[in-house]
């Protein structure tokens, strides 16, 4: 009878209850339920702010994932400077900008 929580359809349900008559008519009045505009329109309502949320998570996990390969790109491009490799060497295999190097180099220099 739990299983009912877990179907995405009526049918499903259905075929679930199909022995117990009283659980039959439950499932016909949610069907009902769902058809009406108020209550169909709270319940989407109810998904849609679990989507944004949801969604608002992976955006967040997709930023912070950004950012780390970005701190990772200038702590890569900062040991290369300090192995002596050419700034446009640098440039070109880390895709930062001549003066985003300097910019490195400048605030590692001051620490």
């Amino acid at each position: 009878k739990l299983d009912l929580f877990l179907c995405d359809s009526y049918d499903k349900m259905r075929k679930i209850t199909k022995k117990y008559k009283e659980l039959n008519i439950i499932v016909d009045e949610l069907e009902k339920l769902n058809e009406e505009k108020y209550f169909g329109a709270l319940y989407n309502a109810e998904e849609e702010q679990k989507r944004l949320e949801l969604s608002a998570r992976n955006e967040g996990i997709k930023i912070g994932f950004e950012e780390g390969q970005e701190s990772s790109t200038k702590d890569i491009a900062l040991n290369m400077y300090k192995e002596n490799i050419d700034i446009e060497t640098i440039s070109k295999v880390t895709n930062l900008s001549i003066e985003e190097i300097n910019e490195l180099i400048k605030k590692e220099n001051k620490e």
